[in-house]
């Protein structure tokens, strides 16, 4: 990928902040009748990943699909078990949990835990155990496509990311058409959250690739996605599409001002950024755990700020466990097994 662009963890670190705010929100059942605040996390999170993970498969070796599934899997499993195992350990230990809160947490039985540490357990018919797991199977999903795109010589040629924008957008609407007219459930966020990701992946062409300076394509392509999106939340949603809509409008918006005009690096951003995975995967569990054991504290507005401060506290102090001690160590560990096999071939 060459030199790390910093600005992309503070927007990761911004769109974890948001996560959490919408979670922490939630605990007073507040939520915002025109914006949906974690929606607008996730959808940054998709986008930036489209920006940033197909990079990671430039080079034109065969050795370089094997590197990329090694280093991603390191990437994503480990602090993923780790989060599995806290709200196991928290879901045994500690009594009068509402795992409701939080984005929502549940354990049915030792078999959804088994699982649940493949990451496509949805996939395979058995709920997430932790409610923000739901993301990580698109983005499993996303990293699939990568790969095959690139073996087929289409990951960073903009013709075929384009029209698998479009396909994949034209999916989701005829998902929804077939679920509004025909009750047929097909699958829509999916299609939805890989659009975006691949406009993320074009858009990175055009901001520093062989397209830079060139905007107008991207604003046509922009504006082709949310009006098939408008029709495909209209009949996914009907009533409540209008909320959806803008959620996703403001989360795109936003992401790609950040990408252009905004680069922030504000130090407490870049920080959040560079836990934000660890963050992601936690913060719903340490909510419901602490808003549970201080049930009757947070009755009293002082008392809510007290333990909403300490879950952010808390939450913090845990990613940056998991970040240094888990993810930077394995992400080592990788970087080690990835040179050994590469002197093995020599």
């Amino acid at each position: 990928m060459g030199k790390r662009l910093e600005y992309i963890d503070a927007i990761r670190g911004l769109a974890a902040i948001s996560v959490f705010i919408y979670h922490w929100m939630a605990t007073l059942d507040i939520h915002l009748e025109f914006i949906d605040i974690g929606r607008v996390g996730v959808v940054i999170f998709f986008i930036v990943s489209g920006f940033v993970i197909p990079w990671s498969l430039n080079d034109k070796s065969t050795s370089s699909v094997r590197e990329f599934v090694i280093k991603r899997f390191f990437r994503l499993y480990p602090a993923y078990w780790f989060s599995l195992l806290f709200v196991i350990v928290a879901y045994l230990t500690i009594p009068n949990i509402d795992w409701s809160k939080g984005g929502g947490q549940e354990i049915n039985s030792i078999s959804q835990v088994i699982v649940n540490l493949s990451m496509i357990q949805r996939a395979l018919g058995f709920s997430n155990v932790i409610g923000a797991y739901w993301t990580l199977f698109i983005e499993l999903a996303f990293y699939v496509c990568c790969v095959l795109l690139f073996i087929k010589g289409g990951l960073h040629n903009i013709k075929t990311l384009t029209i698998l924008t479009i396909v994949l957008s034209l999916i989701a609407l005829a998902g929804a058409g077939l679920r509004f007219y025909a009750g047929i459930k097909l699958p829509i966020i999916l299609p939805i959250s890989l659009s975006f990701m691949f406009y993320g992946s074009i858009l990175r062409h055009y901001l520093l690739g062989e397209k830079k300076g060139q905007n107008f394509q991207p604003i046509i392509l922009f504006l082709f996605i949310f009006t098939i999106l408008f029709f495909t939340l209209k009949f996914n949603y009907q009533d409540g599409w209008f909320k959806w809509y803008l959620t996703n409008f403001i989360s795109f918006s936003l992401c790609i001002l950040l990408l252009t005009k905004y680069k922030i690096k504000n130090t407490i951003l870049l920080y959040f950024g560079k836990i934000s995975y660890s963050f992601y995967l936690l913060h719903g569990v340490i909510i419901a755990v602490l808003f549970s054991q201080f049930n009757t504290l947070v009755e009293t507005w002082f008392g809510w700020l007290l333990v909403s401060i300490l879950s952010l506290a808390v939450t913090t102090l845990i990613s940056h466990f998991s970040y240094r001690f888990i993810e930077y160590e394995v992400g080592l560990i990788s970087k080690r097994f990835i040179k050994k096999q590469v002197k093995h071939e020599k």
